[in-house]
């Protein structure tokens, strides 16, 4: 599996603007070649969908020593619009389905998603917001893309 933030940022994101921990994944993002390779490697139809959603809270994402790894990359579909962004980039919608869908359940046995619940990808813009309140103790957990605007915005049924 391949977690979306390897598909889109290389090493160099990390110090965006300095050292950014919000961007600290396990294990770290890697060189461009790397995530080239990574992306050619989906696109040509091997692996599926990943995700390193992780809701850390602020705290622990910007602690000195022992910075959690992770981004909450599943609220908003932002991990699915960086996988679809990638498989369109690369010419290869037609196996974006089974990335996403199809070839999880099948490796651990499971049976596909029921055909009656589906996503869309729309092009339209929106921002993701700078933080969330994830749970009951007010914690705040910092997105993938927090207060970035996207392309695309996922609708789902």
């Amino acid at each position: 599996t391949v977690a979306p933030q390897y598909l889109k940022h290389n090493r160099n994101w990390l110090f965006t603007g300095g050292i950014n921990p919000g961007h600290y994944s396990i294990p770290p993002l890697q060189e461009e070649s790397d995530r080239k390779d990574l992306c050619d490697f989906i696109t040509s139809g091997y692996g599926f969908r990943g995700n390193d959603s992780a809701p850390h809270d602020k705290k622990a994402k910007t602690q000195y020593v022992g910075c959690a790894g992770g981004l909450m990359s599943d609220v908003y579909g932002i991990d699915l619009i960086i996988t679809y962004e990638v498989f369109k980039e690369a010419g290869a919608l037609d196996k974006f389905e089974s990335y996403v869908s199809l070839k999880g359940p099948a490796f651990y046995g499971l049976e596909a998603p029921p055909t009656d619940r589906f996503f869309k990808i729309v092009e339209e813009e929106h921002r993701i917001p700078d933080f969330m309140v994830y749970d009951e103790d007010g914690s705040e957990v910092i997105p993938m893309y927090a207060g970035k605007t996207l392309r695309h915005r996922v609708i789902t049924s």
